[in-house]
C-alpha cells in the first residue's frame, strides 16, 4: 500500500513539475512573440508615417537640415537604413557612414562600421531599428557625444 501511495505521489509531483515547466516555457515564448509583434506594429506605423510625409511632399532631409544636421551616420543598415540612405542621396545631407553590428557581412555604397569601432565625427547618428532604440542609444552614449536620434523622432518632427 505504501509503495502505491509513493508511486502515485511521485507521479503527481512529476506531473505538476512538468506542468509548471511547460507553462513557464510557453509564457516566455508568448512574451517573445508579443515583443516581435509590437516591434512589427511600430515599424508599420513608422512606415505609414514616412509615406504620409512623402505624400505631403516633405522628406526626412528637410527635417535633418532644419536641425542643422548636414552630415550624419545611419545606425542599422537593414531595410529601413537602406531606404533612409536612398532618400538622402542628392538631398544636401551627407551620409558619412553606416553602423551595424553585422557590418562585416553587409554591402553598402558607404563605409560600414561596427558599434565597437571608432565613430568619426558627424552632426548626428540616426538609429533605424525602432524597437531597439533604447538599447542602441545606451551603447552609443557611452562611446560618443554625437547626438543620437531615432528615425521616428525625425518623422514626427516634420
Amino acid at each position: 500500500m505504501l509503495m502505491v501511495f509513493i508511486s502515485v505521489l511521485s507521479f503527481l509531483v512529476g506531473a505538476v513539475m512538468t506542468g509548471i515547466y511547460v507553462t513557464r516555457r510557453m509564457a516566455r515564448l508568448v512574451d517573445k512573440e508579443a515583443g516581435k509583434s509590437m516591434g512589427n506594429m511600430q515599424l508599420a506605423h513608422a512606415m505609414i508615417r514616412w509615406v504620409k510625409i512623402k505624400q505631403d511632399e516633405n522628406n526626412l532631409a528637410t527635417a535633418l537640415i532644419k536641425r542643422s544636421y548636414k552630415k550624419i551616420a545611419i545606425y542599422g543598415m537593414a531595410d529601413v537604413g537602406e531606404r533612409l540612405l536612398a532618400e538622402l542621396q542628392n538631398s544636401g545631407v551627407e551620409v558619412a557612414y553606416g553602423i551595424d553590428q553585422n557590418a562585416t557581412n553587409l554591402f553598402a555604397p558607404i563605409e560600414l562600421l561596427t558599434p565597437d569601432e571608432a565613430l568619426p565625427l558627424v552632426d548626428a547618428i540616426i538609429v533605424t531599428p525602432l524597437n531597439y532604440f533604447d538599447e542602441i542609444e545606451t551603447i552609443l552614449v557611452k562611446r560618443t557625444d554625437i547626438p543620437i536620434l531615432s528615425i521616428e523622432d525625425l518623422m514626427f518632427g516634420l
